[in-house]
């Protein structure tokens, strides 16, 4: 996935985030939040971070640098001990440039669409300590941020607008930021799962790979599992976002 960030959303309804912000501010000891919704052509970004910061964010153009964009993460991510090089560059930018740090973030699908959230604060890099009951509460926000904000997202994004946040507002609810993590499928997995995507049957793909045509229905089973899909062309449209196939 390859997108562009647009915070406009974000700079527009500046004070309207931040006031919702303050209800999860008030029951957990973090500072700042940003939400990303990610589609194949570009990302929606919702967050309470101070407007110069956004307007920075903007006309500086970080988000060629922003580890939340166009990363194959799903679940808990960015936790302090476990960064990767980008991550932390990033977070070492911010922290000089504004005394930001960022704690945490998780993301989840739906559909072709990525959803993310990364919390930060202005003084807890080293001290704090990520749990299960804070970020419960921030996970029932995102959820209701999204339900509260998706008809200004999906004006302008066509993406947005025929995903499933929009045409199915329970599947938020019920399947957005689940515990269970989406597993990379092997080699031979998605290559099945390719030819799958592309309209041919388990003999055809079982002719062109070699593979038993009991190997291919395995590989099929296999991708739906790891990649928490009911059916196949599910779990191709995830494969992709990810961009795991083309």
């Amino acid at each position: 996935m390859l997108s562009s960030s647009n915070n406009d959303l974000s700079i527009k309804r500046d004070s309207d985030i931040k006031s919702d912000f303050e209800y999860l501010k008030r029951t957990v000891n973090i500072d700042l939040f940003s939400l990303y919704i990610e589609t194949r052509s570009s990302v929606s970004v919702m967050s309470n971070l101070p407007y110069y910061v956004k307007e920075s964010y903007r006309n500086e153009g970080w988000s060629d640098l922003d580890p939340m964009i166009n990363n194959h993460h799903h679940g808990l991510f960015m936790c302090r001990e476990t960064r990767n090089a980008k991550e932390t560059a990033f977070n070492d930018v911010i922290n000089d440039k504004f005394g930001i740090n960022n704690l945490y973030a998780r993301a989840s699908t739906l559909g072709s669409v990525k959803i993310s959230y990364v919390v930060g604060s202005f003084s807890q890099r080293d001290t704090f300590i990520y749990r299960n009951a804070i970020d419960d509460k921030v996970i029932s926000f995102s959820k209701e941020m999204i339900n509260k904000y998706i008809s200004d997202l999906s004006v302008t994004n066509d993406d947005i607008k025929f995903s499933g946040m929009v045409l199915n507002p329970m599947a938020v609810q019920k399947t957005l930021f689940s515990d269970k993590q989406i597993q990379k499928p092997n080699y031979g997995e998605l290559a099945c799962l390719s030819l799958a995507k592309d309209g041919l049957s388990a003999e055809e793909i079982s002719k062109l790979t070699g593979y038993k045509l009991s190997t291919v229905h395995s590989n099929l089973k296999n991708v739906r599992e790891k990649l928490i899909a009911n059916k196949t062309i599910d779990a191709a449209v995830k494969a992709i976002s990810l961009g795991w196939i083309s």
